[in-house]
């Protein structure tokens, strides 16, 4: 009798550690790769200048900042200039760059993280939306500086997290990154992407469970307490 409610007690304690446990990530992504965009990420354009590339990796001699891990230009970034601009080179009109994730699944709670920031000094307000594609519905999830005002994006590198609930069984999508300024001659200038992070969010222990083992510690306390009388 003792082992057999040893053996329950252990089973049970095993079982709450693994509720508590993390999950192993479904995407990593530091942007390393030096040809460019990672396999199974996309990218659109629907701005002003929809022939620009939406999203693109600075240079190693010009990078404008220094990415947040790994080489100095590994990450990816968007600017106004992805918009039209007028005779003497300066950006007007509608920025809207959209970048997206591989498909992921999305039929349980899923956290995406990740960091971002814009140049030193910046005068100019920027605005990144992030959000999720799921049986081709845009999911609204966050926004960063919505208002573009200047000076209110992070000016260092930042993460970020945001959790999508579980969209149903065999459920699975991308999440995208969107750069938007409505009229880039008034607002917008330059953010940086990195360390992109999926993984199933991470389920709280079940109360009962955790509950029952705790009342099993105490009777097994109360045994021992018995047994040294």
């Amino acid at each position: 009798m003792k082992l057999r409610f040893h053996s329950l007690l252990n089973g049970l304690l095993l079982a709450g550690a693994a509720l508590g446990a993390h999950a192993a990530p479904l995407l990593e992504e530091g942007f390393d790769d030096a040809s460019g965009l990672p396999a199974g990420w996309k990218m659109a354009n629907f701005s002003s200048n929809p022939a620009a590339e939406a999203w693109f990796k600075p240079t190693d001699t010009s990078p404008f900042f220094t990415a947040q891990a790994g080489a100095s230009d590994s990450y990816f970034a968007s600017s106004v200039f992805v918009a039209a601009t007028d005779a003497a080179g300066n950006p007007f009109g509608r920025v809207d760059a959209m970048l997206t994730t591989p498909v992921v699944a999305m039929s349980e709670a899923t956290t995406l993280s990740f960091w971002t920031r814009t140049v030193a000094g910046n005068t100019f307000g920027d605005s990144l939306h992030v959000g999720a594609i799921v049986s081709g519905s845009f999911v609204d999830l966050m926004a960063i500086n919505p208002t573009l005002t200047a000076g209110a994006y992070p000016e260092a590198w930042t993460r970020f997290t945001v959790t999508l609930p579980g969209q149903g069984d065999g459920a699975s999508g991308r999440f995208y990154f969107e750069y938007l300024v409505p009229d880039a001659a008034k607002a917008g200038n330059f953010v940086g992407l990195d360390s992109v992070s999926i993984a199933a969010a991470v389920p709280e222990p079940d109360t009962a469970l955790l509950m029952l083992a705790g009342g099993l510690l105490l009777v097994a306390r109360a045994a021992r307490r018995r047994a040294a009388a």
